[in-house]
């Protein structure tokens, strides 16, 4: 797939599929920029062209990153919006704080996301814009209550926000990975218990790689007539 000339922000990349999406675009031929919370590693600095620092629960810390992104880089044709938090308990036992996280993150933060990738796209009336969804918003498991309501609300999102731009030539899509092994999984399984490889038809979990290809797919040229989809790919854990 060529994606050249195409210049791509991927925010919280330094996750398993933020990584896998940074080294597939990046050998798709993208000019690829990436934000980081906490450390920039050598193996995502070695797939980026450029990088920020960016901690997406405020929207000033957001609204800075599209500033220095355009002194930087200025035309941005797609962003993947891959940051997010997970925490497992049942919900009489999470805290106030893990609570008000995971939704400030998941959720409120890429509603702020949306609004000034969005805003930016709107001088050319062209862009993608893809978020992390999941299949917890589909199928339920102990535990996950905060969690699936937020990555419900980005399917509403996704689709309210893709019909209010399509006029603008702006596709808003969202991938619903299924369980992918990352340290954030890691860490669930050992919260819950529950191994979701378990319960994937197809006997594995996802290689984050997976994910990052249909990401490929959904910015590239391929797509153009894909807008307001939220594709699940899962190993067909929905199918059961």
């Amino acid at each position: 797939m060529n994606l050249a000339g195409k210049n791509i922000l991927i925010i919280g990349a330094s996750g398993a599929i933020g990584k896998s999406c940074a080294v597939v675009l990046k050998q798709a031929g993208a000019n690829v920029s990436v934000t980081y919370n906490r450390e920039l590693t050598s193996e995502l600095n070695e797939f980026s062209d450029n990088s920020f620092q960016c901690d997406i629960s405020s929207y000033e810390n957001i609204e800075n990153l599209f500033k220095l992104y355009k002194e930087n880089v200025d035309k941005i044709d797609a962003v993947i919006n891959c940051s997010g938090v997970h925490s497992a308990a049942p919900l009489v036992g999470m805290s106030e704080e893990d609570t008000r996280k995971l939704i400030e993150v998941n959720l409120t933060g890429s509603i702020f996301i949306s609004q000034l990738a969005v805003k930016a796209m709107m001088r050319k009336r062209a862009g993608v814009l893809i978020h992390m969804g999941s299949v917890s918003a589909h199928r339920m498991t102990r535990g996950h209550v905060t969690y699936s309501a937020t990555k419900a609300g980005i399917e509403g999102l996704v689709k309210s926000l893709a019909a209010e731009v399509a006029k603008r030539g702006i596709r808003v899509n969202a991938i619903l990975p299924g369980p992918v092994m990352s340290p954030m999984l890691e860490k669930s399984i050992v919260q819950t218990g529950v191994n979701p490889a378990d319960m994937v038809p197809m006997g594995k979990l996802i290689p984050a790689e997976d994910i990052a290809n249909a990401c490929a797919f959904l910015v590239s040229d391929l797509s153009k007539m894909i807008t307001g989809v939220c594709l699940p790919v899962d190993g067909g854990y929905l199918l059961i």
